[in-house]
């Protein structure tokens, strides 16, 4: 499968960083084109009560003040980080509910980079990243929010049984096995079938 489109999840925190690191790595590596992405929520609107008033109005024009904020580190963050980069690159904010967002985006693309559930940036996000993963055929990287992390992708393991999940992730994850130094297949109690079905040779 060749990776020519790549969709990576851009918040205004700091855990998008190593994302952004990893989505830069590999639009280089593969010539692809980079598209950050950031998700806008709508405000959240409390139930209206006698005694609001003008508080209610308030309330919404600074959340919107804030998510417009958020929306602006964010792309700054992603302009920041391919200053020096020549790659294919774009920008895209859209405004609705984040899951749903990276979900219409992510359809798109050949590969999508986003992080481990993130209540900092994206409160709404209720199905972030798991919805990404079962709900848009796509293959997705899920990059923990751990910043000690260093290396992406160097030392492989791949679940192994003959199944079409497995079969299927295997394809669209060969540009990173062939990219990687060290690959381990792992089989739990395999069958031995005698056709390299079940238990990988």
């Amino acid at each position: 499968m060749a990776i020519k489109d790549i969709l990576v999840h851009v918040d205004s925190t700091s855990k998008s960083d190593l994302r952004l690191k990893i989505g830069i790595e590999l639009a280089e590596r593969n010539d692809a084109h980079l598209v950050g992405l950031h998700a806008k929520p709508f405000p959240y609107i409390p139930p209206v009560t006698p005694d609001m008033g003008a508080m209610y109005s308030e309330l919404i024009d600074e959340q919107q003040e804030l998510i417009d904020q958020n929306a602006d580190a964010a792309q700054k963050k992603f302009e920041t980080a391919l200053r020096n980069v020549k790659v294919s690159q774009e920008w895209r904010v859209a405004s609705g509910d984040p899951s749903e967002v990276v979900r219409r985006n992510a359809r798109y693309a050949d590969l999508v980079i986003v992080g481990q559930s993130n209540e900092e940036a994206d409160r709404q996000a209720t199905d972030l990243p798991e919805g990404v993963l079962l709900s848009t055929g796509r293959p997705t990287i899920v990059v923990p929010n751990d910043p000690n992390v260093k290396t992406f992708a160097r030392n492989i393991m791949v679940a192994w049984d003959d199944g079409i999940q497995a079969t299927r992730a295997i394809h669209d994850a060969m540009p990173l096995l062939k990219a990687a130094e060290n690959v381990t297949v792992m089989a739990v109690n395999p069958k031995d079938t005698g056709d390299h079905g079940a238990s990988p040779c």
